[in-house]
């Protein structure tokens, strides 16, 4: 829960950045937090009810010495654990579990199956080693040793996927935002200040409460008329009204990039800022990358 709570922060945080900059270049990243966030909570509901159980036989419960067969499946970052048992009926239970406090090997042990009322399956497993419990609802099948030509190095293709993925979102954010940063800060201090005037102000959408902003046009030296919307912030522009005058800031040699006096993005300090998720991303694609090159050398030798 803890986790969940530290990426909600960091959702809010980062929108709240994107609204106040006007840049969306966050948005792949939000959207990885968020897909982070449903994967922990899935994770938490499948545990809760079996780790409930587990205390449950603690006290209460009908203890059945049999074997316990245990499969250790090992992986470039992790270990996973299997374990397979039969029920009070004679019939195949097997699930993944997460050893606390020991380390699993491969092989058949005996143990104390502990059962509760209302659950087919052992809900807790006590060897000599230490205990486990269902990580996730076991299923009916049966738990085979692996056979000795499966292992090996795990493939690196996901591996320079992963790393492909969080390279290209580490160039969206940082390309994003210094490209921004710079053109904004040009802007600023070389660029043409001109009035401005209100064409509309107030809600831009039928939805209120997040659109609130205003619509402004401005003429260029040759005449032309330029048009720009701009709802950035709600609070700034709640008091302007049709024919009220501002100022802005463009580009000569490109009008249609302009924005509103103080509201570009200058500030060397949030572009750091932001700049730091990107290099997150871009310190994730390395280590991705070189995991998948060490697992092809792996292969090759193998």
């Amino acid at each position: 829960m803890g986790c969940l709570g530290v990426i909600a922060l960091g959702i809010i945080g980062l929108l709240a950045a994107s609204f106040y900059m006007g840049v969306w270049v966050l948005i792949p990243f939000v959207l990885f937090l968020v897909i982070l966030g449903l994967g922990i909570n899935h994770s938490i509901r499948q545990l809760a009810p079996r780790l409930s159980d587990a205390h449950l036989a603690l006290d209460r419960h009908e203890a059945v010495r049999d074997s316990l067969r245990i499969v250790v499946v090992q992986g470039s970052d992790s270990d996973e654990y299997h374990a397979g048992m039969l029920d009070r009926q004679g019939r195949d239970w097997r699930f993944e579990f997460n050893p606390a406090g020991w380390i699993p090997k491969t092989g058949d042990y005996p143990a104390e199956l502990r059962f509760v009322d209302g659950v087919e399956w052992p809900v807790l497993i006590v060897t000599e080693a230490g205990i486990l419990y269902p990580k996730y609802a076991p299923t009916r099948d049966k738990l085979d040793f692996p056979v000795a030509e499966e292992s090996g190095p795990s493939r690196p293709l996901p591996y320079y996927l992963g790393g492909a993925i969080s390279l290209l979102l580490a160039g969206l954010i940082l390309a994003g935002v210094w490209g921004t940063y710079l053109n904004d800060s040009r802007i600023e201090r070389e660029a043409v200040t001109v009035d401005a005037v209100v064409v509309r102000a107030g809600f831009l959408v039928a939805k209120p409460g997040e659109t609130h902003g205003l619509i402004y046009r401005f003429n260029l030296p040759d005449g032309r008329a330029m048009e720009r919307r701009w709802s950035e912030d709600d609070d700034r522009w709640r008091g302007y009204r049709a024919g009220d005058r501002i100022r802005i800031h463009y580009d000569p040699n490109d009008p249609n990039r302009n924005f509103p006096d103080g509201e570009g993005v200058t500030s060397l300090g949030m572009t750091l800022f932001i700049s730091a998720f990107g290099l997150a991303f871009l310190f994730l694609a390395g280590t991705l990358m070189l995991g998948g090159y060490r697992l092809q050398v792996a292969a090759r030798r193998a």
